[in-house]
């Protein structure tokens, strides 16, 4: 894991605990063939959506574009609304927007932020896989509902 990006998460959670900042998220489902797009960051353990935070003034769609961008050097050529999450980890309070896209093109990180990446089969995840993540996957199966709110 990257030395920098572990400095810079421990400092940020510091920073969270003491003034408990809200949160606005935005992260992105790829699925193709049942298999769902996962990074792991160099700063934090887990697998994870890509995406990040949604920067003042920033539309959602916008934000959802940059961080695939930034994170895995993904074009996207669709992009729904999939669900809207409240999600309180590292002393945060906040809500996660999910999108999803089915049709994109995957290239590679713009930066030193992704420790790797893949695409897993639904039923096959790495063992340290979020908890959110298996949760989002069992929504998707249940095609007939849309969009999502509830925890993440």
């Amino acid at each position: 894991m990257s030395i920098k990006y572990k400095v810079l998460y421990a400092g940020a959670r510091v920073y969270w605990f003491i003034f408990r900042p809200f949160n606005l998220g935005v992260n992105i489902m790829f699925v193709r063939d049942e298999h769902i797009l996962l990074v792991k960051h160099t700063y934090k353990s887990g697998w994870h959506l890509p995406g990040g935070g949604v920067h003042r003034g920033e539309d959602l769609d916008v934000a959802a574009y940059r961080e695939a961008d930034e994170e895995v050097g993904a074009k996207i050529h669709d992009l729904t609304l999939f669900g809207t999450y409240t999600h309180r980890a590292d002393y945060k309070n906040g809500y996660i927007v999910t999108m999803l896209s089915e049709d994109f093109e995957i290239g590679q990180p713009k930066d030193g932020e992704i420790a790797e990446f893949g695409f897993f089969p639904f039923d096959e995840l790495p063992s340290n896989t979020t908890k959110g993540i298996y949760n989002r996957i069992a929504e998707y199966r249940q095609l007939e509902k849309r969009p999502f709110i509830g925890k993440w």
